[in-house]
């Protein structure tokens, strides 16, 4: 099972983070998938991507879902 987390990428006070889809079986926790990135003034989403993946049954964040709903 997937589930969209960000990960957050960038230095000190400059905050990047990239969205991506990452496996929670605790074995399996490299299989990561990238959909896109955010900040607070630009951002890139694969929007096609991001509704496969809550089709098939991938659960989101609270901060991923809190973002999506903005879009």
């Amino acid at each position: 099972m997937y589930k969209i987390v960000l990960k957050r990428i960038g230095r000190k006070k400059v905050n990047y983070y990239k969205i991506i889809a990452r496996n929670t079986n605790i074995k399996n926790k490299k299989k990561t998938l990238y959909i896109g990135f955010y900040n607070k003034k630009t951002s890139f989403l694969n929007k096609m991507l991001i509704s496969k993946l809550i089709y098939n049954g991938c659960k989101l964040s609270n901060k991923v879902r809190k973002i999506l709903n903005d879009f």
